[in-house]
């Protein structure tokens, strides 16, 4: 990392933006920032801790806000801008606060130059983004960039005197060792969860015996044989059990058999009974099936008999129809007369309506007439009414035409009268001018005379010919005003006398044809206004007499049409009765003759006789039905003989008690059966896990034993007895740190001093090895750093700090640091020591590239030319160069450019 310029103005106590150029600073190396207490020296470090990391210097500043400048106003914005050279390519990091709407807002962004230009890296910078993004680029965080490239205030020296404890805690931060301790602690963690793993497979092998009421495997092989001896017992109780039930089953089975035929005998009784209860109903069939016979010889007759009532029925009917059908002729008959008689009544409206569409018919052309005259009347009234309009407004413009002629001719006569008093006046001015040149005896210029007796008089008004001349002008536009004028009137009058004619004939024609329209209109029908009323009323009338004449033809044909029914129904009705007389004797006859048949055949009545009666196929099923009876009767009868023989001295089995007796049987040899198959099972799954943790003790002896060495090593890894694994890598990094501290340590004091690590424990925190002693040439002994005085401590810490800088350079990752600033320190040390410091330092410088010191010291104002003065203003501090070696990018502004 190698700083180029640094860029900041409303930070501290600096109101106006300041800029330093580091690549000027380049050129000398060292460089002293130098300036009164309070001024602002470490303020330049915060900066760039601040655009880097967003942390001040020392790391106890709080945020950036803590920072603004105490003179800044509320629009101010408080900005810091660090830009650097890192991995060959140029960085620039900023950070801002500027006032939102109501607070501080904070702006952060890092960019990286392409092509000349600023590019942001990220989209949306926020300010977690920026720091990882500076450390990354860096390879330091703030901690680290505090130990190596910013030696704070009071804090470089705080690493030499601390104990092993807090050089641990600072070394793992500049390392970044603690990964070492992570190692170790990740070994400690498989180590313990392999340790539990054993601790639960021992739990679990304990638990499984437990199980079985069992302390070792040894007690668990002697269960197992103890339940081979009770599965043999069980295997012999299941063997008779089996038998017992295989002998009642096999009993049980013949019963069943014999208990069949039993319930076949049973079936044919059962048939049988129920047979025997069908005789009475199949005797009853028999009879029937015989009366049907009977009733079979007679039935012609009886259809002969219900032929001829159905015959007088029909006849009967027949009469009754044809005498309502006179009824309802003479009815209809009476009907039409009532209808003929009333339309008869109408007969005078007829003649009347006959009438009045002849007299509707002759006052068509009457009426078409009247409303031709109307519209004619109409017409000429509103001709008559327009010209009459148009005359009213004629005569106002010949009026108006008269006025305007009338104020024409006036005025004319008013101009004459003026030019005239003004003629006179100008010729009596010619007449007096002349007369007052008269001289008594000479002639006059105008009559030749040469007496004057009345000479002429001077007019006192003068008229003067131009005046005279404008009179005339105005009486010649008088003139043609009133000739003009004239015309017009002339033309409006003709116009008017024109229209008055034409009106007045518009009139005459308007009166005679309102006098015709008035004597067509009292020859009107009464009632009938109009063509279109009278088109109405004639259609109405024709209609009506339409509809008379319709009727009355109607009525005659239905009339005639009626009286033939009437004659057709009286025909029929005799017809119809003489049938029906004829019938009801035939009936009577045939009825005769059937009852005496019924009587013979020894039906009592004609109800018994249709009782009797089947048709064939009832007949037919009746009698396979009886045959089916007696036939299946006679089957069982012979069928029930032959089965009580079959078991003629067998005694029927009691079926349910052996049943049950077979179910108890069965049950016991399923308890036996299952009993011994839960026996096997537990005697083979003692066997399987006998077998299994005999195996697993075996295994986990052998880890027990193996799991017990890692974890004492997992532990002395850990540092729990000794020195941890990353105490000892930091011993090893802070011995590098201390042969280049060494190195450095050779040109102070004549090389007196020299570092050493010691494993000892100092304090109580009981962790060693990285404590440090010096060893001190004058006296050729080692004691503790602690011992050294003021001066001393400053430059031993100062080598330390700067050997501490070069190994994290050369183990991080590669970050080659072109910079370092040392805070304050040297106010302890003497001018010899002085001059050793800063042989350190130039050594530094050569291989870093630029040292900043920040000190008050006088005497490093003399030794170190080049200087950023910190100067106060009331505009808040600034900075000066000396010698002025930068300038400024930008801005004559800056304070820079006014040193």
């Amino acid at each position: 990392m190698r700083p180029v310029s640094l860029r900041f103005r409303c930070f501290g106590p600096y109101m106006e933006e300041q800029f330093i150029d580091f690549e000027a600073l380049e050129k000398s190396g060292l460089f002293l920032i130098c300036g009164e207490t309070g001024a602002g020296k470490t303020t330049i470090l915060d900066a760039i801790c601040y655009a880097l990391y967003g942390k001040s210097s020392g790391g106890l500043r709080g945020d950036m806000s803590v920072m603004r400048c105490k003179l800044a106003e509320k629009e101010d914005e408080t900005m810091v801008e660090f830009v650097f050279d890192a991995g060959q390519k140029r960085y620039k990091f900023t950070r801002s606060l500027r006032y939102g709407r109501k607070n501080l807002k904070d702006y952060h962004n890092c960019m990286v130059l392409e092509d000349g230009n600023y590019v942001p890296i990220f989209a949306n910078p926020k300010k977690q983004n920026v720091s990882a993004k500076a450390e990354e680029i860096i390879g330091l965080n703030d901690e680290q960039f505090r130990q190596v490239v910013i030696l704070p205030q009071g804090q470089f020296e705080r690493f030499l005197v601390s104990d092993s404890a807090e050089k641990e805690s600072i070394l793992v931060s500049l390392f970044g060792a603690d990964k070492w301790q992570k190692i170790a602690e990740e070994i400690y963690r498989r180590i313990t969860e392999e340790d539990q793993k054993l601790i639960r497979e021992r739990a679990d092998i304990q638990s499984r015996l437990k199980d079985y009421s069992c302390e070792n495997v040894e007690e668990l092989q002697i269960l197992a044989a103890q339940k081979e001896q009770e599965l043999i017992r069980l295997q012999s109780l299941a063997e008779r059990v089996e038998k017992e039930m295989a002998e009642k089953k096999r009993r049980y089975e013949q019963a069943v058999l014999l208990n069949a035929e039993f319930e076949v005998l049973e079936k044919w009784q059962i048939k049988m009974e129920q047979l025997k209860a069908k005789a009475g109903k199949m005797e009853a069939t028999a009879q029937r099936l015989a009366k049907s016979d009977i009733a079979d010889q007679i039935q012609p007759l009886y259809a002969e008999t219900v032929r001829a009532k159905e015959e007088y029925a029909r006849r009967k009917n027949a009469q009754k129809s044809a005498e309502e059908e006179k009824i309802a002729a003479e009815c209809r008959l009476q009907g039409i007369q009532n209808k003929q008689n009333k339309h008869e009544e109408m007969r005078v409206t007829y003649d009347r309506e006959t009438k009045r569409l002849a007299l509707l018919e002759r006052a068509e052309g009457l009426y078409e007439s009247l409303e031709q005259k109307k519209g004619m009347a109409e017409n000429a009234e509103k001709e008559w009414n327009l010209l009459k309009k148009k005359l009213a407004d004629k005569k106002q413009s010949f009026e108006q035409a008269n006025v305007v002629w009338m104020e024409a001719m006036e005025s004319q006569q008013k101009c004459m009268d003026a030019y005239t008093a003004a003629q006179k006046q100008y010729l009596d001015g010619i007449s007096g001018t002349l007369a007052e040149k008269l001289i008594p005896g000479e002639p006059c210029p105008v009559c030749g005379s040469r007496e004057h007796p009345k000479p002429a008089r001077l007019s006192q008004k003068k008229v003067t010919e131009k005046e005279l001349d404008t009179l005339n002008n105005k009486l010649n536009a008088c003139t043609k005003a009133v000739s003009r004028n004239a015309e017009l009137r002339r033309n409006a009058e003709a116009v008017y006398q024109n229209l008055q004619q034409e009106a007045g004939k518009a009139e005459q024609n308007m009166i005679a044809l309102q006098t015709a329209y008035e004597e067509l209109l009292g020859q009107k029908i009464s009632g009938i206004e109009n063509a279109m009323q009278l088109l109405k009323e004639r259609k109405t009338s024709e209609t009506w007499i339409l509809s008379f004449r319709e009727e009355e033809k109607q009525i005659q044909q239905l009339l005639t049409a009626v009286q033939g029914e009437v004659t057709a129904a009286n025909v029929q009705l005799a017809k119809a009765q003489e049938a029906s007389k004829e019938g009801k004797l035939r009936f009577e006859e045939q009825q005769t003759i059937w009852k005496q048949a019924l009587s013979e055949h020894g039906f009592a009545d004609e109800e018994e006789f249709i009782r009797s009666l089947m048709q064939t196929k009832e007949k037919n099923t009746c009698r396979e039905t009886l045959i089916s009876y007696r036939t299946t009767l006679e089957n069982v009868r012979t069928e029930e003989q032959k089965q009580q023989e079959k078991l003629e001295g067998k005694i029927r089995p009691k079926l349910k008690e052996m049943e049950y007796e077979l179910q108890i049987a069965e049950t016991e040899q399923k308890n036996r059966s299952k009993e011994l198959i839960l026996a096997q099972q537990e005697v083979q799954r003692i066997k399987r896990i006998e077998e299994s943790l005999a195996k697993r003790k075996a295994k986990y002896e052998t880890e027990r034993i193996r799991v017990d060495a890692n974890l004492e090593f997992a532990g002395r890894l850990r540092g729990r007895s000794g020195i941890s694994l990353q105490r000892y890598v930091l011993g090893v990094m802070l011995s590098s740190v201390t042969v280049e501290a060494n190195r450095l340590l050779k040109q102070v004091h004549g090389g007196r001093y020299r570092l050493y690590r010691t494993n000892e424990i100092a304090g109580t925190s009981h962790k060693g090895g990285l404590e440090l002693e010096v060893l001190d040439a004058l006296s050729g002994g080692r004691r503790s750093v602690t011992t050294l005085s003021g001066g001393e401590k400053f430059l031993v810490a100062l080598s330390l700090a700067i050997g501490l800088s070069t190994i994290v350079q050369t183990q991080g990752n590669g970050m080659r640091l072109g910079a370092m600033f040392v805070d304050e320190g040297f106010g302890t040390l003497d001018q010899h020591s002085v001059y050793d410091a800063l042989e350190v330092l130039q050594g530094i410088q050569k291989a870093n590239g630029l040292v900043g010191i920040i000190s008050h010291v006088e005497m490093l104002k003399d030794v170190i030319p080049v200087k950023l003065e910190i100067l106060k203003g009331k505009n808040g501090s600034y900075i000066s160069i000396i010698p002025d070696i930068m300038q400024p990018p930008i801005a004559p502004h800056f304070i820079t450019s006014s040193i």
